[in-house]
């Protein structure tokens, strides 16, 4: 199966746009922590391989996401930021402050 990237993404705008929760078009579609064949098809086709992108080194992870992020634009990043961290909001979990700390270096990196 693949996944088109381009369109989930037109459809996550629109459903911000109209007040829906990135997190619920997500799970329409199938893509959620609980089916992670799905969550690695879809990272695989943006270049990521999970079987490489876990560590135990926090500092190596940030670096990396760093990286692979460097040419995103900043609302990219802010999109990215705001689903993740609405995607844990719904799943009954908060953002750990180290965390918030990251995403909002993240964001304003250039």
């Amino acid at each position: 199966m693949s996944i088109d990237l381009d369109a989930l993404r037109q459809r996550l705008q629109e459903a911000v746009a109209n007040g829906k929760s990135s997190a619920e078009v997500l799970e329409e579609l199938g893509i959620s922590p609980e089916n992670m064949k799905v969550l690695q098809e879809m990272l695989g086709q943006t270049g990521f391989d999970l079987g490489n992108m876990f560590t135990s080194n926090k500092e190596d992870m940030a670096n990396m996401i760093s990286e692979i992020s460097k040419n995103f634009s900043e609302d990219t990043k802010e999109q990215l930021s705001e689903m993740f961290k609405g995607m844990l909001n719904e799943s009954g979990q908060s953002v750990p402050p180290e965390l918030e700390q990251f995403i909002n270096d993240w964001k304003k990196s250039k």
